[in-house]
């Protein structure tokens, strides 16, 4: 339940030791909104951060995120996060926020892109709000 309307939120998601094994190896996560039945959730930024085993900054890593929402994917394709880790303020603002309405999952799945090996922490927060549908 809000105690403002909106009410700012943050949503975290902790990817410990992503194995770097194989081009493509995946790793799925459901981040729980907490939600009322009136209430929906925007998502307007992704901060992402990525660490080595010594949680010192990793350089970039070809990663792809795929944000689902229900039964849908959005964007409808995955986006490379390597970037957004190896920026100076390691967020992307998005040009449209992500809603997420009452008991739709939402769900973050990682991808590894790259040939090397080894094994990352990665560190994907989910900056919006929530706020009361007005009807």
């Amino acid at each position: 339940m809000v105690n403002q309307d909106p009410q700012p939120e943050v949503f975290n998601a902790l990817f410990t030791n992503f194995a770097i094994t194989a081009n493509g190896a995946t790793a799925s996560q459901q981040i729980f909104t907490n939600q009322g039945h009136s209430e929906q959730v925007l998502i307007y930024a992704i901060k992402v951060n990525v660490f080595d085993n010594d949680f010192a900054e990793d350089l970039y890593r070809a990663m792809q995120l795929q944000i689902s929402v229900g039964s849908n994917n959005i964007p409808s394709n995955p986006f490379d996060i390597g970037w957004i880790a190896s920026s100076g303020d390691k967020i992307l603002n998005l040009p449209v926020p992500i809603a997420v309405n009452f008991k739709q999952p939402l769900i973050l799945t990682l991808r590894n892109m790259s040939a090397s090996t080894g094994a990352v922490t990665v560190a994907i927060e989910l900056i919006g709000e929530t706020m009361i549908l007005k009807r």
